[in-house]
């Protein structure tokens, strides 16, 4: 009967996923030239932003590299929407997680960092650089519905160039991604089933965003990570993700994380999670 029930549960997400992708593909078109001015505009509002994050007196211990910001924040943050651009939560991946290196790590670790929705690859790259910068050896396991291998066009301003793969997209940090990165495609309460990792030093949830998903999200994360232990949580805003905050909350009341809002006074806030046994 549990097989069953299992075959049924994947099948229906398989259905879903190809469906969600059919929509989100017919959603991407190729971007005007003409357009791309008003995202360079865009871009340079947002890098501001960005800047003033790299200037805040609470990140002052940390030096972030400006021009590998500018750069992967163009080529994968710098989209064609409504809404205001928003790069903040690349730097604070970094921030944390060099943070948690330089208090947790010892020689010779194996560090192991869970991401649930890779979307362009942005916060991917941002934390492999760390493990990079910081000689760690480790591994950063990220999933989403999108394909790795598909040319698809991600409605940035690569899509001058036409249809890309996410690994066209991010050849300019190829090293990064053949070194650290593992790509796995699929929901995640799915995907997690498929494969073990006996530890998670640090999490990154940033998928569905639906109540039921994130709190087994946060369940699978949990039940491998240790003391001092990260999950960051991106959109905490109840009024437009209730279902993050509602999942964020319930691992406060029971006391199994510390939970610290960080509120940039921007646009959107940021959850640290930090386990406490």
């Amino acid at each position: 009967m549990k097989k069953i029930k299992s075959f049924i549960l994947n099948f229906y997400y398989l259905i879903e996923n190809y469906l969600f992708f059919k929509k989100f593909e017919s959603l991407l078109k190729p971007l005007n030239i003409n357009f791309i001015e008003e995202l360079k505009v865009k871009h340079e509002e947002a890098f501001l932003k960005l800047k003033n994050c790299f200037n805040n007196k609470n990140f002052q211990d940390f030096e972030a590299d400006q021009n590998f910001f500018y750069d992967l924040t163009w080529q994968t943050q710098t989209v064609k929407k409504d809404g205001i651009l928003n790069f903040n939560h690349g730097f604070l991946l970094q921030y944390y997680l060099s943070d948690y290196l330089k208090k947790n790590y010892q020689q010779g670790d194996q560090i192991n960092i869970l991401e649930i929705g890779t979307a362009r690859g942005y916060s991917s790259i941002c934390m492999s650089k760390i493990l990079n910068d910081h000689k760690i050896n480790g591994k950063i396991f990220t999933i989403d519905i999108l394909p790795l291998n598909k040319k698809i066009f991600w409605n940035s301003p690569s899509d001058i160039d036409g249809k890309k793969t996410r690994s066209e997209l991010l050849q300019k940090w190829s090293d990064l991604v053949d070194k650290y990165l593992v790509f796995i495609k699929g929901y995640s309460i799915v995907a997690l089933d498929k494969f073990h990792m006996t530890r998670i030093n640090f999490a990154f949830i940033d998928g569905s965003h639906d109540f039921e998903d994130v709190k087994k999200e946060i369940a699978y994360i949990k039940g491998k990570q240790e003391k001092n232990d990260i999950i960051f949580f991106d959109d905490y805003n109840k009024k437009d993700f209730p279902g993050v905050v509602k999942a964020i909350e319930e691992i406060k009341n029971n006391n199994t994380y510390r939970i610290d809002i960080i509120d940039l006074n921007q646009e959107r806030k940021y959850v640290l999670a930090i386990k406490n046994e």
